[in-house]
This record gives structure tokens, C-alpha cells and sequence, in this order.
């Protein structure tokens, strides 16, 4: 893999779980609360993957203190980002519109470029020299188009699949419920006879 995809793929999937898969809901509704712990949390979180990610598939980009600097910058960028996105947000993600999930991951994309573009540093500017982007501009385009397909695109499909079937499942189980309510209990004979030879 040539020397910018790498850490690029690994930001990117350390942005993936740290903003999806290990973000807790109570850290996204404090953040809607303008929850200062939330935000310790969420970026102590994305500081990890971050680590973690570039330390597994990238570790040759983290030979300079400087490095881990970027990193911390980059996960201060992050929650400046998402304080912006949460300002007047509103009440439920859902009603949000997909505008500004949208602006939101694009930020997050620009920002992770350019930390792999730091990660790599002047070896990067001596490969654009001589014609990387020609080189790599299908796969680029490849990673960019299977990350919104994946991140956003499938997030909101998801959404429109099962808000309905959930919608629909509540009516019938508030339906059931009030059926319920309608229903008279009826002494049931067996039962008396069978206290009443208990008693004997």
C-alpha cells in the first residue's frame, strides 16, 4: 500500500468506530446537552482509535513526537466539529435532515486528510511530484465512494427501512394493549373447585 493510503485507510477507520460503533447513546444525547463529560469521553474514545488504528496498520507514521501532537490536535478538531454540528440541533437525530450528518462527515473526511498528509510529511510532497494523484486517483475515488455508500447513504436507508416497521409494531402493541384493558376477567369454575377441596 503506498505511503499515504495507509494511515489515510487507518484514520478514517478509527473515525468509523470511534464515531459509530463505540459511541455510546447516553454520549450523544449529552452532547446535545452540551455535556462537557460527553466530550471527554467521545474524545478520549477517538484519541484511542486513532492510536490504535495508526499502531496496527500504519506504525511507521508515528516515528516523531510531533506525530502524536497531530493526533491530539486532530481529535481537539474533531469535537469542535461535532460541538458546531450539536449547536441548536435538534431534539431527535432523525429529524435533523441528512444535511447536516452530511456537512458533518465531510468536515470529519477534510480533516483526516490532512493529518495523513502531516503523518507522511515532505516523502508525501516528492510522490504528488511525480504523479501520484494520476497514479491513485481510482482508488481514491473508490474509498471516498464506499465511504459515503457505507457511512451515510446505508445509515439513512437503514432509518427508512425500520421506521416504519417500528412505527407499526408500536400501533399494534398500543392496540393490543387497550384491547387488554377491555377484557372482563371471568371466574373460571375449576379453579373455586380446586380451592375448595384444598380447604376440605
Amino acid at each position: 500500500m503506498n505511503l499515504y493510503l495507509a494511515p489515510l485507510l487507518s484514520l478514517i477507520l478509527a473515525h468509523v468506530l470511534g464515531d459509530f460503533v463505540l459511541q455510546r447513546n447516553a454520549v450523544v444525547e449529552g452532547k446535545r446537552a452540551a455535556d462537557r463529560w460527553a466530550y471527554l469521553e467521545h474524545g478520549g474514545v477517538h484519541l484511542a482509535c486513532l492510536f490504535g488504528c495508526l499502531l496496527a496498520f500504519s506504525p511507521e507514521t508515528l516515528d516523531r513526537g510531533s506525530d502524536y501532537v497531530v493526533l491530539a490536535l486532530l481529535a481537539a478538531v474533531h469535537l469542535g466539529i461535532d460541538a458546531a454540528k450539536s449547536t441548536n440541533a435538534p431534539d431527535d437525530a432523525m429529524t435533523e435532515g441528512p444535511w447536516r450528518f452530511v456537512i458533518d462527515q465531510i468536515l470529519h473526511l477534510c480533516t483526516l486528510g490532512v493529518t495523513a498528509h502531516l503523518l507522511v510529511g515532505p516523502a508525501l510532497d516528492d510522490e504528488l511530484l511525480h504523479g501520484w494523484w494520476v497514479s491513485h486517483r481510482w482508488a481514491a475515488l473508490v474509498l471516498i465512494l464506499g465511504y459515503t455508500t457505507i457511512v451515510i447513504a446505508a445509515g439513512y436507508l437503514n432509518a427508512v427501512i425500520l421506521d416504519p416497521i417500528a412505527a407499526r409494531l408500536e400501533s399494534e402493541e398500543s392496540a393490543a394493549g387497550v384491547a387488554a384493558s377491555n377484557v372482563e376477567p371471568t371466574p373460571d369454575s375449576g379453579d373455586d373447585q380446586s380451592l375448595s377441596l384444598i380447604h376440605i
